[in-house]
């Protein structure tokens, strides 16, 4: 297909495969899918590099772009998620300073709640006690066994979906500067009709998935 034709859109976390449910469904545009740390979206959509961002104003609002429209799509939450047998089991909800000295298990994604966490520990300036760290797969695979805590999205499923009994773990809200966000759709104005399909699908299907994503309302 025309590369003029094709849609690239860009994300700043793993919840695009919910956003963009029923797609595929039908006959429409090519997609090119990509998720990217936070710092690099300004340049990518200032720059004309994608059609289309999901991601926070955290970086976009220092730019200014005419034409530039967003849609509010849903609030994200940090979370972390404990074992049953942790001390902290019992509570709804925790200063991130609270748990700086606790051994945490640490997903490295280099996207995604990677460099949103980063961030978090950098303008609050926390420090995690890192027991183990792992990549995505490694983590996939040895999930079962681990019982250490770790930090999790409200609205990313990809760590979300415990292979452990669910009874056994809980999530907790973590509050700190800038631990719950709100994510817009981005685009640009003069290019609405071409990418209305998909604006309009994203759309809806975050009104449909804003329960799941929106784990903070469920704790206010």
């Amino acid at each position: 297909m025309d590369d003029n034709k094709r849609i690239k859109i860009l994300g700043t976390g793993y919840y695009l495969p919910e956003l963009l449910d029923g797609y595929f469904d039908g006959q429409n545009a090519s997609l090119d899918l990509q998720v990217i740390p936070d710092d690099l979206i300004p340049n990518m959509l200032i720059n004309k590099h994608a059609d289309i961002v999901i991601a926070d104003d955290y970086y976009l609002r220092h730019y200014g772009s005419q034409g530039l429209e967003k849609v509010l799509l849903f609030q994200e939450q940090l979370l972390l998620n404990i074992p049953s047998d942790h001390r902290l089991f019992f509570r709804e909800w925790i200063p991130l300073n609270e748990i700086q000295g606790e051994p945490l298990l640490y997903i490295e994604t280099k996207a995604d709640i990677d460099s949103w966490i980063k961030e978090i520990l950098k303008i609050n300036r926390c420090k995690l006690n890192i027991g183990l760290r792992l990549d995505p797969l490694l983590f996939q695979q040895m999930r079962k066994e681990i019982q250490y805590s770790y930090l999790v999205s409200s609205s990313t499923h990809l760590f979300n979906d415990n292979q452990q009994d669910p009874k056994a773990w809980k999530k907790i809200r973590v509050n700190a500067l800038y631990s719950n966000r709100y994510i817009y759709l981005w685009y640009y104005k003069k290019d609405f009709k071409r990418l209305a399909k998909v604006i309009d699908l994203v759309k809806n299907n975050a009104v449909k998935a804003a329960a799941d994503f929106e784990y903070s309302r469920t704790l206010a």
